[in-house]
């Protein structure tokens, strides 16, 4: 079977963006006649990247959390209802065989409900500090790709699979490719070329200390690459006629920029790290100190605690940078340890690592029933002594006492196998959805399950619509507890004719 289907999600920036993109080409590569879709949030960069890189995205009226008190925050609750609502109908249009979590805001509700719907998921962290849309979708996915060792703390340990920020191809072709990048930005050659990395829309701080040290750079025969980003390229693009400085807003052949570099100058997002230990050169990161949990500082220190880079915080960048920066240009063979030690860091293969676990996701998922239940010994186990004992295989809630002998089994999770082994107990009795909404409210399910029971009335739209009475069901879902079944049926009566 080759003709799978691929939701990916995530964006806010190009650290989100760009490894679902290149997750998603190597997916291509592998299942050409697949078919794929982007979720993202409505208002940021990926709604345009995304379709320039020739793949069709939909977007979520999401937004994060503000660190302090503003009017946004009190949108939020709304904003994550109505995503969790279009995120629900997005997986049960689409109908994905893997659902795959890069990070940002839109990542959190469409991973949650590809969750809730048993749909096979996958989550992707960045960083060596996870953030908290990551950190609260590591419960309830399958695997858990991370490119930093020591996240236990963080993820359950059996699903975390050590492979790597995925990296764009052309950067692991860029090695030994010195000459040609330096030709590239027609550069002289002979002299060290040091290329200063803020991000597509620019760092302040950095562009800051560049310009200051213009003169500094000279001295020392240093000519630079100097990315200042889209933001900044107006205030700064007058130092373009300085004979040793080249000004750009924005780096398109990344790649030759990277082989021409003798010496690199970065900020330490994720994706940034990754890349520079591709490349394999000397490296001074400058950490933004305005980003969530200050993970860029702890993606620097990762590396600098290896020896394979420099660190230079913010607040010390006037005390410490020419030292630093003098020391490393005159010091070649601690350029050469530095590069040895980051490129020993690499992971070359963690796009093709990546798509691997995808692939195991969908061999499981694919697996014959007979097969499944040969392997899935815990099904027959279950579904027989339920059976057995009760005639039926009963809805997981009834589990919950502590007294009873699968207990354990619910507080480890057992309540998703059980829910499982009851839909599939259903399907071999060839239970209509109605049928599944009738027994389950039969059980008078607590509030915790009531979700699942609103499932079924969604599910039972496509079928009935103006013809079917859900009135009792919405009184039902009431009296046990299910607080939001007002907005649920206002939401539902306003939907259900589209």
């Amino acid at each position: 079977m080759s003709n799978y289907k691929f939701i990916l999600s995530g964006g806010g920036t190009g650290g989100h963006i760009y490894p679902a993109v290149a997750i998603a080409d190597e997916l291509k590569s592998r299942y050409p006649d697949a078919e794929f879709l982007f979720v993202g949030a409505s208002d940021r960069m990926e709604m345009d990247k995304v379709p320039q890189a020739g793949y069709r995205i939909e977007g979520l009226w999401i937004s994060g959390i503000q660190r302090k008190l503003t009017l946004k925050n009190l949108m939020f609750p709304f904003k994550l209802l109505i995503s969790l609502l279009r995120s629900r109908k997005i997986i049960k249009t689409f109908k994905p065989n893997v659902v795959i979590g890069t990070g940002g805001f839109a990542s959190g509700p469409l991973l949650q409900m590809a969750a809730s719907k048993n749909v096979p998921s996958l989550i992707q962290e960045q960083n060596s500090y996870p953030g908290i849309t990551n950190k609260l979708l590591g419960k309830k996915v399958n695997v858990i790709c991370v490119a930093y060792e020591g996240l236990e703390e963080f993820f359950p340990k059996e699903k975390l699979r050590l492979t790597g920020n995925p990296i764009r191809k052309d950067l692991l072709e860029a090695k030994g490719k010195h000459i040609e990048g330096k030709d590239a930005f027609a550069l002289r050659h002979g002299k060290h070329t040091l290329l200063v990395l803020g991000g597509s829309l620019g760092a302040r701080r950095i562009n800051e200390l560049i310009e200051a040290n213009l003169d500094f750079f000279e001295e020392l025969d240093v000519q630079l690459i100097w990315q200042c980003g889209k933001l900044y390229y107006d205030r700064y693009k007058q130092n373009d006629e300085l004979k040793h400085v080249q000004v750009h807003a924005f780096l398109n052949n990344m790649d030759m920029a990277y082989a021409a570099a003798d010496i690199i100058i970065s900020r330490a997002g994720a994706i940034s790290v990754s890349e520079l230990c591709i490349v394999g050169k000397p490296t001074i990161f400058i950490p933004s100190p305005n980003v969530a949990e200050d993970h860029q500082t702890k993606n620097a220190k990762a590396i600098a605690d290896k020896n394979a880079a420099l660190l230079i915080r913010e607040k010390d960048l006037d005390a410490e940078f020419q030292n630093q920066f003098s020391e490393l240009i005159s010091n070649e063979e601690k350029r050469k340890e530095l590069s040895k030690n980051i490129e020993a860091l690499a992971l070359v293969n963690a796009t093709n690592d990546i798509v691997d676990e995808v692939e195991k996701l969908l061999k499981k998922a694919h697996l014959p029933s007979s097969q499944r239940e040969e392997t899935e010994d815990w099904y027959v186990k279950l579904r027989d002594e339920e059976i057995k004992n009760f005639g039926e295989v009963r809805p997981p809630w009834i589990y919950a006492p502590k007294s009873h002998p699968v207990s354990m089994r619910w507080r480890m999770g057992g309540g998703e196998t059980h829910l499982s082994v009851l839909w599939k107990w259903m399907a071999e009795q060839s239970f209509t959805q109605n049928d599944k909404l009738n027994y389950a409210l039969r059980y008078d399910p607590p509030p915790r399950w009531m979700g699942w029971v609103s499932d079924l009335i969604w599910d039972l739209e496509d079928s009935y619509k103006e013809d079917f009475d859900f009135t009792p069901y919405f009184k039902k879902l009431k009296d046990s507890g299910f607080k939001n079944v007002d907005d649920f049926k206002s939401d539902y009566n306003d939907r259900q004719w589209e």
